[in-house]
């Protein structure tokens, strides 16, 4: 999708996020004015035209617009079991810890985030996409838990979530986190592993599991979605 642009000619959307390496023809998808470099093209065609050029003017055949290249707008989806599996206070109490060390990493590399948070029944977005890491960061300390751990409805909330946001051709690249021991209470898992899956997003699963037994759960499920495995804690 081309950035939008305001009357001054500045890029309003994702372009504006990177950075100028040089500029090419004006409008097929590049509505970016440069406006120094389309003056720089009428002043050679001006000066090549010697005795016979008309006063300095800009045509349509002048225009140039910006050409961006590197870091356009990166998603990092949080996706955090807040059910009762996640067991005493304390366990989740590093848990949000160790979120709040995730969202302070994608703030220094600017990235937006957004936050499902699954138990009970349902897996709401509870942080739209956002720079703002504070009030993601806000969100989490006053997020409750406890309840069923609907991960099944969660996998599919965020399968729809990088699906929408691919239509709209709103995100560079979407990373979804998944962050739980792995447990679930849906009957039908395999169904919200192969809606993320096909979503081809890039996946991490952190396993929160904390039993001096490991049961696997968490390492069982990143290998059925193909994703990352990462222990926690360590």
């Amino acid at each position: 999708r081309p950035a939008a642009v305001t009357s001054r000619g500045r890029a309003t959307d994702a372009a504006a996020h990177q950075r100028v390496v040089g500029d090419t023809a004006y409008g097929d998808g590049a509505h970016e004015l440069a406006t120094f470099a389309s003056m720089l093209r009428a002043g050679r065609r001006v000066a090549r035209a010697g005795a016979r050029a008309a006063p300095l003017s800009i045509t349509a055949d002048d225009l140039r617009a910006r050409r961006r290249a590197g870091r356009s707008r990166q998603l990092a989806l949080f996706v955090l079991d807040c059910s009762g599996s996640m067991g005493a206070h304390q366990r989740m109490a590093t848990t949000k810890a160790a979120m709040r060390s995730l969202l302070a990493s994608a703030y220094h590399k600017r990235d937006l985030v957004a936050l499902i948070g699954f138990r009970g029944r349902t897996a709401p977005l509870l942080v739209a996409p956002t720079r703002d890491v504070a009030r993601a960061m806000e969100q989490l300390r006053t997020l409750p838990t406890g309840g069923r751990t609907p991960l099944a409805e969660a996998l599919r909330a965020a399968a729809e979530f990088v699906r929408r946001g691919a239509a709209r051709r709103d995100y560079a690249d979407t990373r979804v986190v998944l962050i739980t021991d792995g447990r679930s209470t849906d009957a039908d898992l395999h169904r919200g592993i192969a809606a993320l899956r096909a979503q081809r997003a890039a996946l991490a699963v952190i396993d929160t599991e904390a039993s001096l037994v490991r049961l696997g759960r968490a390492r069982s499920l990143a290998r059925r979605l193909g994703a990352t495995y990462v222990a926690f804690p360590g």
